[in-house]
């Protein structure tokens, strides 16, 4: 559940693992919410859909990964 906008939200909606509620109304909150609680097939695909995205883009291992082939290849001397 997030209550800001922008490319997080745009990325949990288009991947289905999670909700934009707005901050300024808790209608909205509690709407957004109830299917969860009433259907485990939509929360249990929620939560699938969640970890892959954390695991395949935000796990430590993926982006040290990437963080550590960025600075070799700064410091390597350009062939």
């Amino acid at each position: 559940v997030i209550n800001f906008d922008g490319w997080i939200r745009e990325e949990i909606e288009r991947e289905k693992c999670g909700v934009y509620v707005n901050p300024g109304d808790p209608a909205d909150f509690v709407n957004k919410l109830t299917p969860f609680i009433s259907d485990k097939v939509l929360l249990t695909t929620y939560q699938h859909s969640a970890r892959r995205l954390g695991e395949g883009k935000y796990s430590r291992s993926f982006l040290s990964e990437i963080f550590a082939n960025v600075i070799t290849r700064a410091i390597s001397p350009i062939s």
